[in-house]
């Protein structure tokens, strides 16, 4: 009998019949072939791109952030390195003996040290 009903139609058999003989057809009925799934899927891509589009910006944002503080870095050192430069021509000897005669001051002529007689230990 299956001999005879496949010879009457010389027509190819449909697609959704093939799968529905192969046992498939409630699970492609039911999901592949859901609108509600389509949005769903739809759905996610949407979100997955919108995602990946905003953690693009951000990492791009954060490196600009990032090359902005590594030129204050740098323009701290050439600062930093300036002030040391400047202290040390502070305090050289040259520049301390002009600021004696400039300021007015005398050198020492006699030194006086106070001498203990006792223990110079703290007693109660």
């Amino acid at each position: 009998m299956k001999f005879i009903s496949s010879y009457k139609s010389n027509k190819k058999e449909p697609k959704r019949a093939r799968r529905m003989r192969r046992g498939l057809g409630w699970w492609y009925e039911k999901v592949c072939e859901s609108t509600m799934l389509r949005m769903a899927l739809c759905g996610m891509i949407l979100m997955f791109g919108v995602g990946y589009s905003v953690l693009t910006s951000s990492t791009a944002t954060k490196g600009y952030e990032l090359s902005d503080v590594e030129q204050q870095v740098y323009d701290l050192r050439e600062e930093n390195q300036r002030l040391r430069l400047s202290i040390a021509e502070h305090r050289s000897l040259q520049n301390i003996q002009s600021k004696i005669n400039t300021l007015g001051l005398v050198p020492v002529e006699k030194i006086n040290y106070v001498s203990t007689l006792g223990p110079s230990v703290a007693q109660r």
